[in-house]
């Protein structure tokens, strides 16, 4: 058709001569990306100087673009108006992310000096806090919180589901037991329970180390934590988050070994990056905090669902630091579907507002670092303003198709004259400081999703900040069947209709509507990359059935398999408290259920039972005692091996891999 190969050939200018040094800012900015690390302050300093000068020069070009009122119609004027103003304050929220990434800090280093200056060493009381858990993943926890290497700890299990079975359990252990007679303010309550008795002890604790009940610290966890107590102004030093099971974002993409979890840009690239503002926050479990500083406080905050971030907040009125030490001293359960990970973030995001509306919010009387304020101003854009910027940008390319209506009206070429580099230098680099956790499409799915709960839990925050029930994330439940959530396929599925239907009826049914070639290519491309990641939102909304075994550890060990005398050497590919998959020849004379021995070292006989074969695998379920079991997970967990995925491969790795079909 005439008028296709009018839409598809029109000239694109190339006339830039405007912004030379901008081209040749982010070519430099490529090649240093190659010599740098992603650690590399002055190259972050670069990037997000370029972005700056680059989000300026869009503003001030978007600002001569508003309608003359006089001359448009108020519909027109009323929506351009009103996306421009939500597009500057979701640029503001992307400017204070910006300031932030611009630096960075590396605390390992420090951690080693630290350590080599301690004399004594101050007791610490490690707190597990539990309501709901198992008796195995609490067994999991005090497996590694009874192995640490260091002198002066006891371990409590502050247990609030008032159970006999994890009383019983603690005593097998010989840890600490105490419960209380109700569940007032949940774990921080939890929390403040267990402070107020372990301060009645002969010896008071110096330090209180914090571990969800599902999180298994290595044996270096306080000896790496601790020396930093050292500084008068840590009040508080917090490690990453890792998981050794792939969160439902990376089982529903069918991409666990290839996708970083969805706590990967903010445990491994935003709080480093804070601390090097000294504006980092405790996210709650895998943290040790400074008794005095903590009754200064009150004790665990309970304004807030959030005590973690609140609890950092209040040391920035003290003049007290939290400290980011990013080493892999923990490794705990990812959520295992959609539903309990929409739930958590949920809850964070009325925590966060709940901050916001308290005291110690960003208009707070109290004395705060100026970051400090930034930050949780930056709370509020990503809960309130950014889901409703991004249902903007899904819905504009279809008020287009079908009223004509557009955000600016101007010469395509100029969009791209003044977005384009912009958008570049963001993608770019957002996606090399966080080695791939952060990526286009990808990223913007992922939030996308979320978004259904987080924008719901942030203006009930706001609206009204107290009286809301802690509900605890579940954590190990088993994953059997798919599970399809409508309620927001649904909705994430209608704008594809509106955008198919809209260029047919434009290009195909009526193309001699199409008046303006550029501005309908434009269109249809803003419609195929919303449809992109609007597809990739959809496939997260179906959790696929998951492995029995979501805690095995990916391995490569050597190993020997005894079969009635006969030691076969054998490589265990994975292994989790409760299974073994290893990888070998003869399996074929192994039938279902027969009982062997799996010898990983001279010390570490493991009985086991055959369940399958599968392509010169064996899968082998564990049936060892007691106390081999125990010193196993205590082996696992001792941090020479980690599930979790650091680096992001590339967007076509991903693509690939939601091509396979589906094993269960």
């Amino acid at each position: 058709m005439p008028e296709l190969i009018e839409l598809i050939a029109f000239d694109v200018p190339t006339d830039f001569s405007d912004v030379e040094w901008l081209g040749i800012l982010a070519v430099a900015m490529i090649l240093l990306s190659l010599l740098l690390s992603p650690q590399s302050t002055l190259l972050r300093s670069l990037i997000a100087g370029l972005w700056f000068c680059l989000a300026v020069r869009y503003l001030a070009w978007r600002i001569d673009t508003l309608p003359n009122v006089a001359l448009e119609t108020a519909t027109t004027s009323i929506w351009q108006v009103g996306f421009f103003l939500l597009e500057a304050l979701s640029m503001t929220g992307a400017a204070l992310t910006w300031l932030f990434q611009a630096r960075y800090v590396d605390r390992s280093a420090e951690a080693t000096r630290l350590a080599g200056q301690m004399g004594r060493e101050p007791m610490v009381d490690v707190f597990i806090p539990t309501y709901n858990e198992s008796r195995d993943i609490l067994e999991r926890t005090l497996c590694g919180a009874t192995a640490l290497a260091y002198g002066r700890y006891r371990v409590w299990l502050l247990d609030d589901g008032r159970r006999d079975t994890i009383r019983t359990l603690a005593e097998d252990f010989g840890v600490g037991y105490l419960r209380r007679s109700d569940s007032a303010h949940a774990k921080a309550g939890n929390m403040n329970n267990g402070l107020q008795h372990v301060l009645t002890l002969d010896e008071p604790p110096e330090l209180i180390a914090i571990l969800d009940a599902d999180f298994v610290p290595t044996p270096q966890f306080l000896s790496r934590t601790v020396p930093f107590f050292q500084r008068d102004d840590v009040g508080l030093v917090q490690t990453p988050q890792h998981f050794f099971n792939p969160d439902p974002l990376q089982v529903n993409l069918k991409a666990e070994r290839q996708l970083a979890d969805d706590q990967r840009f903010a445990q491994g690239v935003d709080l480093p990056a804070r601390d090097a503002w000294g504006v980092a926050t405790s996210c709650g479990t895998s943290s040790v905090v400074r008794v005095s500083s903590l009754l200064s406080i009150g004790g665990f905050p309970t304004e807030s669902v959030c005590e973690d971030t609140l609890t950092s907040v209040k040391f920035w009125t003290l003049g007290q630091k939290t400290i980011f030490l990013n080493e892999i001293l923990t490794q705990g359960l990812a959520v295992e579907g959609l539903g309990e990970l929409l739930g958590q973030r949920g809850r964070w995001s009325l925590g966060n507002m709940q901050i916001v509306r308290s005291a110690w919010g960003p208009l707070s009387r109290h004395s705060m670092p100026v970051l400090g304020r930034l930050f949780l101003s930056s709370l509020m854009i990503g809960a309130l303003v950014s889901p409703i910027m991004r249902v903007l940008i899904i819905l504009s390319p279809a008020l287009y198709l079908f009223f004509g209506l557009l955000p600016v009206t101007v010469d395509v070429s100029e969009v791209f004259h003044y977005l384009g580099p912009l958008l570049f230098v963001h993608y770019v680099g957002m996606a090399w400081i966080s080695r791939g956790a952060c990526l286009p499409i990808l990223n913007e799915a992922i939030t996308t999703v979320e978004y259904f709960s987080t924008f719901r839990a942030a203006l009930v925050g706001l609206l009204k900040p107290m009286g809301h029930k802690f509900k605890v994330t579940a954590k190990g439940v088993e994953r059997t069947a798919y599970v399809f959530h409508w309620q927001l396929m649904i909705p994430l599925s209608l704008p594809l209709a509106l955008y198919a239907i809209g260029i047919y009826l434009n290009l195909i049914r009526f193309p001699l509507n199409v008046d303006n070639p550029e501005t309908m290519l434009f269109t249809c491309c803003w419609c195929y990359y919303n449809a992109a990641m609007l597809i990739v939102a959809i496939f997260l909304c179906v959790d696929l059935p998951r492995s029995p075994h979501v805690d095995l550890f990916h391995i490569d060990h050597a190993a020997t398999l005894l079969v009635d005398g006969e030691a076969r050497p054998v490589a265990v590919k994975a292994l989790s408290p409760n299974a073994a998959v290893i990888a070998g020849t003869g399996f074929q004379d192994l039938g279902p259920d027969r009982l062997l021995m799996l010898r990983l070292d001279d010390d570490l006989h493991l009985p086991v039972r055959a369940q399958s074969a599968e392509k010169g695998n064996l899968v082998l379920s564990l049936e060892a005692d007691v106390q081999t079991r125990r010193r196993l997970i205590t082996r696992l967990f001792s941090g020479e091996v980690v599930n979790s995925v650091h680096v992001s491969e590339s967007l076509g790795a991903l693509l690939v891999a939601l091509m396979r079909p589906l094993r269960v």
